[in-house]
């Protein structure tokens, strides 16, 4: 096995291009592909969607963003506010040039590759990137049911050692949480869940996840896309969550929450509706 196929097969890698230069970053797309990535781009979003919401929920939940350099792309201002915000949410950035423009500018501090011949050189580039950023192998897993993703995302912070960067998009994050030992005071937990009371379990797997994410988050820095409209509860239920979540940002040891180290390691990555 390749040394970086645990990276590869996991992977998400955002492609940026100029919306004029649509060969381009369909040789890319397909070079990904043809390597074992899973590309997503601005292509895939649905008629009526919010286009700039969309744009950075698939950025922010994404491995990689890989910039299509070109021309048309230097000029392109939605080229750079994918850039800017790649960086703003700590996404390691791949160049990789269409044609003969100089790379300068927001990426001018990045190595680039050249699009002809690429595909092995896209793959090792993209892998190793993501392997410097992680610092380990990058996985992927699947929870069957929310206690079982709790007890994953608890286990996963846990068992890293130091601190790392916590990035989630979600409907209020796993801040919204609420910091109180479910067995020693229930009341925020029985305003958060509503008509829909949890299992005494399933909170304490949330009470452990909330306690490892936050840790990490106050030495680390984190990075949340919160999705409020995907949220399918009561008005009760949503206040209780934005209490909570108000609580943690306005936590005097939040003050490194958005504000993370570069090149910081990722814990606590997840698209669920918490």
């Amino acid at each position: 096995m390749h040394e970086f196929d645990d990276y590869v097969a996991s992977a998400r890698v955002f492609v940026c291009h100029a919306a004029s230069n649509p060969d381009a970053k369909g040789a890319v797309a397909r070079s990904l592909k043809g390597e074992g990535f899973t590309v997503c781009s601005d292509s895939e979003i649905p008629a009526g969607a919010k286009w700039r919401a969309s744009i950075e929920a698939q950025i922010a939940s994404s491995h990689v963003l890989a910039v299509v350099w070109s021309k048309e792309a230097m000029k392109s201002p939605w080229v750079a506010y994918e850039i800017g915000f790649a960086r703003g949410q700590g996404v390691p950035i791949f160049v990789v040039t269409a044609d003969d423009t100089p790379v300068h500018g927001i990426v001018d501090d990045i190595q680039a590759t050249r699009l002809k011949g690429a595909a092995r050189r896209l793959r090792n580039g993209i892998a190793s990137l993501m392997s410097g950023s992680h610092g380990g192998p990058l996985t992927v897993e699947v929870a069957d049911d929310p206690l079982s993703r709790s007890q994953k995302l608890a286990a996963a912070a846990e068992r890293l050692e130091g601190a790392a960067l916590v990035r989630q998009v979600a409907v209020f994050s796993s801040f919204s949480i609420p910091s109180e030992n479910p067995d020693l005071n229930p009341a925020p937990w029985v305003l958060r869940e509503g008509e829909t009371p949890r299992l005494a379990e399933h909170r304490r797997q949330q009470y452990h996840e909330r306690v490892q994410l936050e840790r990490h988050a106050f030495e680390a820095g984190a990075r949340l896309v919160l999705c409020p409209h995907r949220l399918r509860r009561g008005i009760q239920e949503t206040l209780g969550r934005l209490a909570t979540l108000r609580e943690f940002l306005g936590s005097a040891k939040a003050d490194r929450v958005c504000r993370p180290h570069r090149g910081s390691r990722s814990v606590g990555k997840q698209n669920d509706p918490r």
